[in-house]
């Protein structure tokens, strides 16, 4: 490395740190040869991170078994509570898509609101389930009664902004589907600590990564262990340690393959390797 390009070397001067901590400048994304810069992502197997699917795509990375510790159980159970919620918002999202579907499809007149005759096709149509609408509007729910429990205005006709609060009151956000985050529930001062560094972390990301720095970057699931753990036993502490050898010894096996297709292809090649390497996945063994 160049002395120019080392760590002091860097946050110098103070006065003009706002450029140098500009992205380009940190990892070298002006510069022929990025290869040289390397970044590490931890997320816990809790947490969402924008670069943790196409990561987890690396042949190699799949999370080891929880080892039988007190964290371990305890994020274990929880990890089992989440999955069922998960099923559950699964079932509930594919009724709403559903309903969706043939509301589009019967609102004749294309206009921005259902009226009762529209919304009555959209309760015979083979396409919305009877599960699905037991899901969104009870047993025995009538065409009445679930266009009385959407038009809320009573003003004869089901407006969008009806029909999205109807879906708010299901679970689905739509906002924070869009977004990529959703409300948390703030029982003490550290679900708030945790909170906040989730807003951060995801600002943060949003802000300063891109798609192409997934080449550069080592992904690493620290499984059941989470920012806020500081009572670690020594089996919670060897997990980490062997997630993040495994994670960069995968990501290493990748960078040798590219980099062996890239050495061996010609100059169109190389070209298509480079532009579509963020989503091709190169099985890569001992």
């Amino acid at each position: 490395m160049d002395s120019k390009d080392s760590f002091l070397e860097k946050l110098k001067p103070l006065d003009d740190l706002q450029n140098l901590l500009d992205q380009r400048q940190r990892f070298a994304l002006d510069q022929k040869d990025q290869a040289k810069t390397l970044g590490f992502v931890l997320y816990a197997d809790s947490e969402t991170d924008m670069f943790r699917f196409m990561c987890e795509k690396r042949i190699g990375v799949q999370l080891d078994p929880i080892p039988n510790t007190k964290l371990g159980r305890i994020k274990l159970k929880q990890k089992k509570d989440q999955e069922k919620a998960k099923r559950e918002d699964r079932r509930v999202v594919m009724a709403v898509d559903e309903f969706l579907k043939v509301l589009k499809k019967h609102n004749l007149d294309k206009n921005h609101t259902i009226n009762r005759t529209e919304l009555e096709a959209a309760f015979k149509s083979e396409e919305f389930s009877t599960t699905s609408c037991e899901i969104l509007f009870g047993k025995d729910c009538t065409v009445q009664n679930a266009f009385d429990l959407l038009d809320k205005e009573k003003s004869g006709e089901i407006d969008f902004r009806e029909l999205l609060n109807f879906m708010h009151g299901t679970g689905v956000q739509l906002i924070e589907r869009f977004l990529g985050y959703q409300r948390k529930n703030v029982d003490g001062f550290f679900d708030f600590f945790r909170t906040i560094q989730s807003a951060f972390k995801t600002n943060v990301q949003r802000a300063f990564v891109s798609p192409q720095d997934l080449d550069r970057t080592v992904g690493i699931n620290t499984g059941h262990v989470g920012l806020t753990d500081f009572k670690l036993e020594e089996e919670d502490m060897r997990f980490v340690i062997d997630q993040g050898y495994k994670s960069t010894m995968t990501f290493l096996k990748y960078f040798a393959a590219k980099e062996e297709l890239l050495k061996n292809a010609d100059e169109s090649l190389q070209k298509r390797i480079q532009s579509k390497s963020s989503t091709l996945e190169y099985e890569v063994k001992d």
